[in-house]
């Protein structure tokens, strides 16, 4: 699937960098790659195959996570909360890098204390 370049930022930047032949996304339906190659459990590729929400994708199925939830990037279902994040990232941008510079130098200050191990 191809998305804006803005989008596919998003998706590098909290992909969950691992996939495989079948994925649950968070909004119920099933996701899989329907490749004979991948150690199927008798019957297993069938079921999907038969299974109305199940959706069969032809490439390995990839997740991301933002929120504390994974979802399917395939599926449609995380587009909008994702555009909401951006907006919000967007329009704070300068606040939000403030934010992290200071914890940055508030955990360094931490480590900094802690005892050197030799």
């Amino acid at each position: 699937m191809t998305y804006p370049d803005k989008l596919e930022n998003f998706i590098s930047a909290f992909s969950s960098a691992s996939g495989g032949c079948v994925r649950d996304c968070q909004c119920g339906k099933t996701y899989f790659d329907g490749d004979q190659s991948y150690d199927w459990a008798d019957g297993e590729l069938e079921e999907l195959k038969k299974n109305k929400n199940a959706i069969e994708l032809g490439h390995t199925v990839s997740t991301i996570i933002f929120d504390g939830i994974e979802y399917v990037i395939d599926c449609k279902c995380w587009l909008k909360r994702a555009e909401q994040i951006m907006g919000f990232i967007d329009s704070q941008n300068h606040q939000i890098a403030f934010y992290l510079n200071l914890e940055k130098k508030r955990k360094l200050k931490k480590a900094n204390n802690l005892p050197e191990v030799i």
